[in-house]
């Protein structure tokens, strides 16, 4: 990020993760706050107090994430990602999904679409419920929360490029289980990275350069494997 192509889009993001982490801490002082003053000065004295707004910032800071991944970063993945590729020696190009099949994953069936629709959606219910339970644990809740669910936060830095291939969601799927180390991995890192408070406004942006970092070790890998 510290080449000039990318300043448009991170002063882009900064301003629209600003106005969005202001309304969200916001919102959440007056909630979190005088419910909590109370307690923590009970407990702890003045380090309550303390506790308790650090206890704020990162639960803010969590939500802000939240909601920039679901509006804001969308839009502006596929520009950087493509910004990232531009910049090296390579060709984008269709890969081979042969090295990445597993033959014992099995294939959705269409006849259960929406059965398998109503689970995910009940799923995605219950993870919010209980990530938003967790994030209320102190200090350490909010950092919890931000380095869970490392495969889904990998996914989201690399869906430029899954949309460039245009896999679907069996083919993202065969993909995912024959990099599960380097998912995890890509994951945790980034997870950590963005429960900074602040320093997140970088780091969301860092992290979808990186996927298309990947994505370029992909297509030289491809390349190499055409050569041979």
């Amino acid at each position: 990020l510290t080449h000039r192509i990318y300043w448009k889009y991170l002063l882009l993001f900064s301003g629209s993760y600003i106005l969005i982490f202001a309304v969200v801490g916001i919102v959440l002082y007056a909630i979190i706050i005088p419910w909590g003053m109370g307690l923590s000065m009970v407990l702890l004295g003045p380090l309550g107090v303390i506790l308790l707004h650090l206890q704020w910032l990162l639960i803010t800071n969590v939500a802000a994430n939240q909601i920039c991944h679901k509006i804001v970063l969308p839009n502006l993945n596929w520009q950087v990602y493509k910004l990232t590729v531009s910049q090296y020696d390579v060709s984008p190009s269709n890969i081979d999904m042969n090295p990445y099949v597993n033959p014992h994953l099995k294939k959705d069936s269409n006849d259960w679409w929406w059965i398998v629709g109503i689970i995910g959606w009940g799923k995605d219910r219950v993870e919010n419920i209980v990530t938003t339970v967790i994030s209320f644990i102190p200090i350490i809740g909010p950092l919890m929360v931000n380095v869970c669910d490392t495969n889904e936060r990998t996914r989201k830095c690399l869906d430029p490029f899954f949309k460039e291939q245009n896999w679907s969601k069996q083919q993202i799927k065969q993909f995912e289980i024959s990099r599960r180390a380097d998912f995890v991995a890509f994951g945790l890192v980034s997870g950590i990275l963005e429960s900074i408070p602040i320093i997140s406004i970088i780091t969301m942006t860092s992290n979808i350069v990186a996927g298309g970092l990947w994505a370029i070790n992909l297509f030289k890998s491809e390349e190499e494997r055409k050569k041979e």
